[in-house]
């Protein structure tokens, strides 16, 4: 073997060996599950580009719509979940759909973008009116 070629080959062997261990060493992302059923309260942003909810009795989750969903901060609004799993992975398995009791409109889907559990601190920190 040539020793340019030689050179390149243990060049591009020590960036995958680089690459490998750095990839190891960042811890690996969850898809975090949740049952719709347990989910208890609910609180808007006030932008509404949000939700706040508890699932179960000490879980805090936020969900990020794609756009505002006004109608979330309705006086009468109530979330209406369209469920063909209890078992939520994804987003795109979290249709949400807002309704309220004052104009008896069909409910109005809010797509939501990503979701996430908060920490223990994370949602003792949530000001009042946010606390689901």
């Amino acid at each position: 073997m040539k020793p340019v070629t030689a050179f390149v080959t243990a060049l591009a062997l020590s960036g995958l060996l680089a690459a490998a261990s750095a990839a190891q060493a960042q811890p690996a992302k969850q898809n975090r599950c949740f049952r719709m059923s347990e989910m208890r309260g609910w609180k808007p942003t006030p932008d509404a580009r949000g939700v706040y909810y508890r699932v179960g009795m000490r879980e805090v989750w936020f969900a990020e719509l794609s756009g505002s969903c006004p109608m979330l901060k309705s006086p009468g609004a109530h979330l209406v979940n369209k469920v063909t799993s209890d078992l939520i992975c994804s987003p795109i398995e979290f249709d949400l759909r807002v309704s309220d009791n004052i104009r008896g409109f069909a409910p109005i889907p809010c797509l939501v973008r990503s979701y996430r559990q908060l920490s223990p601190e994370e949602a003792a920190a949530l000001p009042p009116k946010l606390r689901p």
